[in-house]
C-alpha cells in the first residue's frame, strides 16, 4: 500500500476526526477563521494542553498494537507522542500537549496516526486555533482627587491589545464595561456626571479588568480616588455626620413653632445654672477634600420670644479648617440669616469645619440652626446659592473668649 494512503481503501479505513480539547473557547471571532482558541488557563506553564482522541469518532476499523498518534503544530510534529498497547486498542486516548508549542494568534493542529507498516494518515479538517500569548496586561492612570474644576478623565493602557477586548472601570461599587476599544494600547475613559453623582463622595478603590474574547482575564493594580460631592444638612431629621459639642450643650434635632408655624431644626435654649461658660464649638464634622475653593453655609437665627434689654444675642460663625470664620451677632427677631466661609484647599486632605458660638452668656443665649451646606466652588469662582436666608448681619468685632477645638 502506498505510504501516504491515497488509496480509496486506506482513506476508508482511516477517516480520523480531529481532537477533542476540554476546556476550549467557542465560538472565536472573526467568524470562519477560528474553530476555537486556547484560553491561559487550559495551557500555560506548567500546565500542559489536555486533549481527547475517541476511536468511536475516527471512523476507523480499530487501531491496533503498535499503532501511534502524534500531534502537529503549525506543520511541525511535537512531543505528544501516543503508543498504542496491548488492550488499548479501543480506548479514549489522551494527550497532553507540553507548554511552548502554540504561538501567539492563529495555530493548526492536527493528529498523524501511523501504522507498523508504515502508512499513515491525517487527522480532517485541520483545527484552527487561535492563542493570546503573552497574556495583556492592565493598568489604569487617573488623577488623585476628582471635583468639579478637576478633570474626571482615566487612562487605561493595555500592553497587548487585541480585538474583542473588553474593559472594566471599577470606582468604588460603580462600574463600567467599555468595547469596541480602539486598536491603540492606550485609551481614555471620562466620567459623566451620571457617573460622578452614582459613585458619590469620598476616597473609593480604583481598579481595571481586561478580558479577552478567550476569556482571560487581566486585573490592574488597585489605586484610590477623591471623589468631592457637595455636602447639603436640613438639620430637620438628623445630623448628617455633625457631632453635637460643648456650646450644643442641650440642644438637639426639634420642632418648635415661629411666626404661627412649626419648624424642625437644630435649636438650643439657654440651659439653667451658671450664667457663663457657654462660648464654644457647637458642631463640628470632618471633610475628606479636593483642591479648590469651597463655601460653607448655614443658617442661624435667634428665637424670637419675650423680648428683655437684659438679654444676650448667640454670637454666631462658620468656621474653616483653620478656625477663622466671620463672626455675627444674632438679634432676637426670629430671622433665619446667612453664615458664610469662603476658604482654599490646595492639596488633598481630611479637614474639619466648625459652627460656634462665641456668647459666653447664657441669659437669653438661645439660637437655631438649619441648612449646612458645603460646596465646592464652579470653575468661575462665584458664589452659589444659598437659600433665602438673609445675608445682613454686620460683623461683630468686640472681645471674645477663646475657643478650645476639638
Amino acid at each position: 500500500m502506498n505510504s501516504d494512503l491515497k488509496s480509496s481503501q486506506a482513506n476508508a479505513t482511516l477517516a480520523l476526526s480531529p481532537m477533542s480539547i476540554p476546556g476550549w473557547k467557542e465560538p472565536v471571532l472573526p467568524t470562519g477563521k477560528y474553530d476555537g482558541g486556547i484560553a491561559s488557563s487550559i495551557y500555560s506553564p506548567p500546565t500542559p494542553l489536555h486533549m481527547v482522541i475517541d476511536p468511536l469518532k475516527t471512523r476507523s476499523l480499530a487501531l491496533a498494537v503498535g499503532d501511534s498518534l502524534q500531534v502537529y503544530v503549525n506543520g511541525k510534529p511535537t512531543d505528544a507522542i501516543k503508543s498504542i498497547e496491548n488492550g488499548e486498542e479501543n480506548d479514549t486516548i489522551t494527550m497532553e500537549l507540553p507548554w511552548g508549542w502554540l504561538k501567539d494568534g492563529l495555530n493548526q493542529m492536527f493528529y498523524r496516526v501511523k501504522r507498523i507498516s508504515g502508512n499513515f494518515a491525517d487527522s480532517t479538517p485541520v483545527l484552527n486555533l487561535l492563542f493570546n500569548n503573552p497574556v495583556s496586561d492592565i493598568s489604569v492612570s487617573h488623577p488623585p482627587s476628582l471635583g468639579p474644576t478637576l478633570p474626571a478623565t482615566f487612562t487605561l493602557t493595555r500592553t497587548y491589545p487585541r480585538d474583542y477586548d473588553r474593559v472594566t472601570l471599577t470606582i468604588g461599587t460603580w462600574s463600567k464595561t467599555i468595547a469596541n476599544l480602539p486598536a491603540a494600547k492606550s485609551f481614555t475613559y471620562t466620567l459623566t456626571a451620571a457617573d460622578l453623582q452614582q459613585i458619590g463622595g469620598g476616597t473609593h478603590p480604583v481598579s481595571a479588568q481586561l478580558v479577552d474574547q478567550l476569556d482571560n482575564i487581566s486585573l490592574s493594580q488597585t489605586g484610590s480616588v477623591t471623589l468631592w460631592q457637595d455636602h447639603c444638612t436640613s438639620l430637620a431629621e438628623t445630623y448628617n455626620g455633625w457631632i453635637a459639642h460643648t456650646a450644643a450643650r442641650s440642644g438637639s434635632i426639634r420642632q418648635f413653632p415661629m411666626d404661627g408655624k412649626p419648624v424642625t431644626a437644630f435649636f438650643n435654649f439657654t440651659d439653667q445654672g451658671t450664667p457663663n461658660g457657654f462660648v464654644g464649638v457647637v458642631l463640628y464634622r470632618d471633610f475628606t477634600f479636593v483642591p479648590g475653593q469651597y463655601q460653607f453655609t448655614f443658617e442661624g437665627t435667634h428665637v424670637a420670644d419675650s423680648p428683655n434689654s437684659s438679654l444676650v444675642n448667640p454670637i454666631l460663625s462658620a468656621e474653616d479648617p483653620q478656625h477663622i470664620g466671620d463672626r455675627r451677632e444674632v438679634p432676637k427677631n426670629g430671622i433665619w440669616y446667612l453664615f458664610l466661609k469662603a476658604f482654599t484647599i490646595t492639596t488633598q486632605q481630611t479637614a474639619r469645619l466648625y459652627i460656634s458660638n462665641y456668647q459666653d452668656g447664657s441669659n437669653g443665649n438661645d439660637f437655631g440652626l438649619r441648612n449646612i451646606k458645603v460646596e465646592q466652588l464652579n470653575s468661575s469662582g462665584g458664589v452659589m446659592s444659598a437659600s433665602a436666608a438673609k445675608l445682613e448681619l454686620p460683623l461683630y468685632t468686640g472681645p471674645v473668649l477663646s475657643i478650645a477645638y476639638p
